[in-house]
Parts: structure tokens; sequence; C-alpha cells
């Protein structure tokens, strides 16, 4: 069975410290320095983990999709077979272990990238499919309004369902305008 144990880190001056020890002197060393609202600021990134997703994000040129993938060798071979490759190129900032070659992981993840076209071709295919599974959210109305329509249609044929339901975009003035001429 596994004990809990403080975990030693090096800091500069070369002794070790907790980690819990760490944060400590960074929070006595912050107080009086920084405002409240800088402060403010800071714990709200770590509460969002906005730090973490500083860590992970990758400058790309306009023609490259990425994205961080489980580093696992079925969920790599599965993207691959998508036309994604491993990354060498544009993550080496990014990686905090390494295999003894130029991939980029973090953590579990590896960085993988495609052409943004393939992306785009992807995207439009997940669409198609979503549509055809749960139909097209703009023609689907409410559910309720679907069922009784049905409903009539089975229970007397020779009676027409009329839908007088519409809906369209009105601006602020439009609203306005309608509102004082009524008065």
């Amino acid at each position: 069975m596994s004990e809990e144990r403080d975990i030693l880190h090096t800091d500069p001056k070369g002794k070790g410290m907790s980690l819990s020890d760490m944060v400590k002197e960074s929070q006595d060393r912050n107080v009086g320095t920084i405002s409240r609202a800088e402060r403010k600021k800071q714990l709200a990134q770590v509460l969002e983990r906005g730090r973490t997703v500083d860590r992970l994000t990758v400058d790309l040129p306009p023609s490259v999709y990425g994205e961080w993938v489980l580093n696992d060798e079925v969920e790599i071979a599965r993207m691959e077979s998508l036309g994604f490759g491993i990354d060498t190129e544009f993550a080496k900032r990014r990686r905090l272990h390494s295999e003894g070659d130029s991939k980029s992981i973090v953590g579990d993840v590896i960085f993988m990238t495609c052409s943004r076209e393939d992306h785009e071709i992807l995207e439009e295919i997940k669409q198609e499919r979503y549509k055809i599974f749960h139909g097209d959210k703009k023609k689907k109305g409410q559910k309720e309004e679907a069922d009784f329509a049905g409903l009539v249609q089975k229970q007397i044929p020779e009676v027409p369902v009329i839908d007088a339901s519409s809906t369209r975009e009105v601006r602020k003035s439009q609203l306005e305008e309608a509102l004082s001429t009524k008065k």
C-alpha cells in the first residue's frame, strides 16, 4: 500500500522544499507587493486552471490544426488514421516529458497535428452524423408541438394540422416603433 509523503522540489538556491512550503513562501513574498486585484486575478487563474491551459496552448500557422491527444498507442493510431501526425515542430517548448525523441508530451497527452482542411472535413462529417442521429435543431421545433401534431394525425387523419408559429429576428428600434404605434 502506498503512503503519502512530501514531494521535494529544488529551488534555485539548491535547498529541497516541499511543495506546500514553496507555495507558502511564494504567498509570503506576494503579500504586500501586489495589489488585491492582481492577487484575485492570479487566484482566479488557478481556480479555472488557466495556467494549465496556458501551458498547453500552442501557436500554429493558419494552415495547421493541432490537438492534445491521450498518449496511448490505440488513440495515437486512431488519430493517425484520421490524418493526424505526431508533432515534432510546433510544440517543442511545451513538452515536459521526453522519451528521447522530439515528441511533445505533457503528462499523459501528446501533441498531434493535421492540415486545417482535413480538420474542417472531419468537423463537417461530425455535423452530418449528428444531424442524422439527432435531427436538425432548426426544423425540429419544440418536442410537445411535434408530439401533438403526430397524435392528431394518427387519431384524425382527415383534419390537417396547421402550424401557425414562426420566429424572426427583431431589432430594438423595431420593437420601440411597434410599441409607440399601439398607443
